[in-house]
């Protein structure tokens, strides 16, 4: 899967209305260029040719010819790859439940397998940006705010491949196109299953459960698939 057709899926997968998305990719070979998606061009009008490669340390070098502007949150982008070693592809979307948690400035909660087949437990909310790094490299901070929470926190970015911006909206990232776009489909499922469970109770998921079912999946003891 190249970066076109990530982002065509995520766009069929219902998770970008209009251009309210993008998808970029780190090259295997020359770390410092990234490919990502333009600027606020729709799906149905952009073609293989319209993407943008961008130089990691000035992402006014373009690389390739291309009539459009790289995506205007391609300073998020670029700091999740400098901040997260083993990140190959980035996915941004505002999709409606993941949203309405990232709105609401509230985690989503694990509260079942099928959320901790994908995620390492609660998909966190990082910080407020303040007025200065709002008026300043908003972009760029907003990367930095992820990649400093995980730290703060110590939590593992290949664990955990998604974040929420607050009053924004959901950042996803993998180690291929093809894990950041899965990634991306199933955190929405997931904050739809989060919201409509919490809807009925407040429930909390076993951390023994949580971690059965994760790490059956991932990591060098796992026994999930063939």
């Amino acid at each position: 899967m190249n970066v076109y057709d990530g982002y065509k899926k995520i766009c069929e997968s219902g998770l970008v209305i209009g251009s309210w998305g993008n998808v970029s990719f780190r090259s295997d070979t020359k770390k410092d260029l990234v490919t990502i998606t333009p600027s606020g061009v729709p799906v149905q009008d952009l073609g293989w040719g319209d993407l943008v490669t961008v130089d990691m340390s000035n992402k006014e070098k373009y690389q390739i010819e291309s009539e459009y502007k790289p995506s205007v949150d391609t300073d998020i982008h670029l700091e999740i790859y400098k901040g997260f070693d083993g990140v190959t592809s980035v996915v941004h979307t505002h999709s409606e439940y993941a949203t309405i948690f990232s709105q609401s400035k509230l985690p989503i909660p694990c509260v079942g397998t099928t959320h901790s087949d994908y995620f390492y437990g609660e998909i966190p909310v990082v910080n407020d940006l303040t007025k200065n790094e709002i008026d300043n490299d908003f972009e760029k901070n907003s990367g930095k705010s992820i990649v400093n929470f995980f730290k703060e926190n110590k939590i593992n970015p290949l664990h955990m491949k998604a974040a929420l911006l607050p009053s924004h909206g959901p950042v996803v990232w993998g180690e291929s196109i093809i894990d950041a776009v899965e990634n991306a489909i199933v955190l929405e499922h997931v904050a739809k299953l989060a919201y409509r469970t919490c809807i009925l109770t407040d429930v909390k998921m076993d951390t023994n459960l949580i971690d059965k079912h994760f790490f059956r999946k991932h990591g060098e003891n796992s026994y999930y698939g063939q």
